[in-house]
């Protein structure tokens, strides 16, 4: 920014203005709605994918051999 430019309230009183505008316009219970459908939709994912990684879990260790069972095999 250059130091020796003047201040000027009139952009403050713009860009306040724009965003005051811009909330009046917004529609904030549509807003609230789409929010927290993501958030539960989110939620149901992040179980979804807790599970996955809990049975992908279980069967790996299932389907490997512990080193102790492998040397009994070769007796």
């Amino acid at each position: 920014m250059n130091a020796n430019a003047p201040y000027s309230p009139n952009s403050t009183i713009f860009i306040l203005g724009a965003l005051i505008n811009s909330l009046a316009l917004s529609d904030i219970s549509g807003l609230v709605d789409y929010s927290l459908k993501a958030f539960v939709g989110g939620c149901i994912w992040l179980g979804f994918k807790l599970l996955s990684d809990y049975i992908s879990h279980r069967i790996h260790k299932k389907n490997s051999t512990p080193p102790n069972e492998s040397k009994k095999l070769k007796k």
